[in-house]
């Protein structure tokens, strides 16, 4: 894939150094969130916790920020257009 060796070098270089586990979600999107109708806007339950677990809060934000990224389909990956 193009640019796949760029962002092996950055996330090498911007791995965290520490983590407190904690209980994740394992599939937060927003299709398992429920925004209040009135403003401002709020998450008001998180849903579908079949695939919850013990580990890095940092996957579940990953995994919300993949949908919102601007990029590309190839395939099943979302790849942002500076990376091509």
């Amino acid at each position: 894939m193009p640019g796949s060796t760029r962002v092996t070098a950055w996330l090498e270089a911007n791995l965290p150094g520490h983590f407190e586990p904690t209980i994740m979600h394992g599939d937060f999107h927003m299709l398992n969130a429920l925004i209040a109708p009135d403003a401002p806007g709020r998450v008001v339950a998180i849903l579908d916790w079949e695939t919850a677990t013990i580990g890095d809060p940092l996957l579940d934000l990953a995994g919300f920020c993949e949908v919102w990224i601007p990029g590309h389909r190839r395939g099943l990956a979302v790849v942002p257009e500076s990376w091509v």
